[in-house]
């Protein structure tokens, strides 16, 4: 549920008068964070408005929305500008200034208000969790102690642009066979309800003896037809329960598990899950944040379910004192690679380059699995929709046949 907005004016510890707004849980909590800010406030009040915007924002849609893309614009402008030695604020003003995103300068005036009110940029940017993960937090809050905060956002670029070029493979990958298998059952479903009873009229009047085949699509034709509002229902209800299903933790387990045990495209969604893991492991550990501290951020972000349970188990352990490999090797569900990549890094002090190397290993075989998957998949789906078009054409093919030798005067 979205939090609201509250407004608020007071007087930091050199009597300035400071504008803002944040979104918070409530007015007592956004008090306490205010006084702990050093903030003397004069003013709160819940920011409220009967636009069509506002209500849109209330019910969890918002055309200012931030994408991916504009996230990784922004971290991308940030580590430039601050490679060239301009000030934080002075960042944020040309980032908004030379961007037409409209989302993205809504939010980047946000953050310099808030770093402007006193506010560290990992504080500001913790304000707007929708956009940024705790991964990002917590490497921005790291290169800030450390005064790295140039090569933090250069950091975090890479990892961005690296998991966007990554979803979008796997997204692309995907996509052609689902699509594919869509158009195909809508093209079914059209020749059976509107196409196939204009025929079967024919062999009704005909009074011919049907081969199986055609009564077997006369049958489903009229099922189709006689129930559709009934089978579309069907369908409505099945897909509200999953998705009911799927947004509680047991569901989403279950449908992540299923995803990693599918023929094909399993092995190249675990693929995709263990390198943005590796990945997100090494930015995070060069960052100098601790190994348990980095495995809770990193669960929290894993997109699948399956590989956040291993990362809390192994977690767990290392925090009981098991070293790192021993711990990967019992949470489960990282393959023997990963554990062995791990265990060298964890021997020889270079875990950064290990995981480099396991995530670069992870890109390649998400590469040679994506072609496989094409290659693999695009003729086991034209054989099925080949047989599938192959009944449907002996069904009609095969009475209209006897229909012209009965008009040749041959018979039955």
């Amino acid at each position: 549920m979205t939090m609201p907005f509250y407004q608020y004016k007071a007087f930091n510890n050199s009597g300035i008068m400071v504008k803002g707004e944040m979104e918070f849980a409530d007015r007592v909590h956004l008090l306490n964070k205010l006084s702990g800010m050093g903030y003397h406030v004069s003013s709160l009040k819940e920011k409220r408005s009967g636009n069509l915007h506002a209500i849109l924002e209330k019910l969890g849609y918002s055309s200012y929305r931030i994408s991916r893309k504009s996230r990784i614009v922004f971290t991308r402008q940030m580590a430039s500008l601050l490679d060239a030695g301009i000030p934080i604020n002075n960042a944020l003003t040309l980032i908004r200034k030379q961007n037409g995103d409209k989302g993205l300068s809504i939010l980047v005036q946000e953050l310099k208000k808030s770093i402007e009110g006193g506010s560290a940029v990992s504080e500001a940017l913790s304000g707007r969790r929708d956009v940024f993960s705790d991964s990002y937090i917590s490497m921005v809050e790291a290169g800030e102690v450390s005064g790295m905060l140039a090569e933090t956002f250069n950091r975090l670029a890479d990892l961005e642009e690296a998991e966007n070029d990554r979803a979008e493979k796997v997204k692309a990958a995907v996509s052609y066979p689902v699509i594919l298998l869509i158009a195909s059952l809508l093209g079914i479903n059209f020749l059976m309800i509107v196409v196939f009873p204009t025929f079967i009229k024919i062999f009704d009047a005909a009074d011919i003896a049907l081969p199986f085949t055609t009564r077997t699509t006369i049958l489903i034709s009229r099922f189709m037809r006689e129930n559709l509002i009934l089978i579309a229902a069907v369908i409505l209800v099945v897909v509200l329960i999953l998705r009911w299903y799927n947004g509680t933790e047991k569901g989403r387990y279950f449908f992540d598990d299923m995803k990693l045990r599918i023929p094909v495209f399993g092995p190249l969604f675990l693929k995709s899950s263990l390198a943005s893991f590796s990945h997100t492991y090494q930015s995070l550990n060069s960052s100098g944040i601790a190994i348990s501290q980095s495995l809770g951020i990193i669960a929290r972000a894993m997109g699948n379910s399956v590989v956040k349970r291993a990362a809390l188990k192994a977690k767990d352990m290392i925090s009981d004192g098991g070293t790192i490999a021993e711990s990967f090797s019992k949470a489960g569900s990282f393959p023997p690679l990963v554990v062995h990549m791990v265990s060298i890094g964890e021997e020889s002090g270079n875990m950064d380059e290990m995981l480099g190397k396991l995530s670069e290993y992870y890109e390649k075989e998400i590469g040679y699995s994506i072609a496989r998957l094409t290659t693999v998949i695009e003729p086991v789906l034209i054989a099925a929709m080949g047989l599938i078009i192959a009944f449907m054409y002996l069904s009609l093919i095969t009475p209209m046949m006897q229909m012209m030798k009965v008009a040749k005067g041959g018979g039955l």
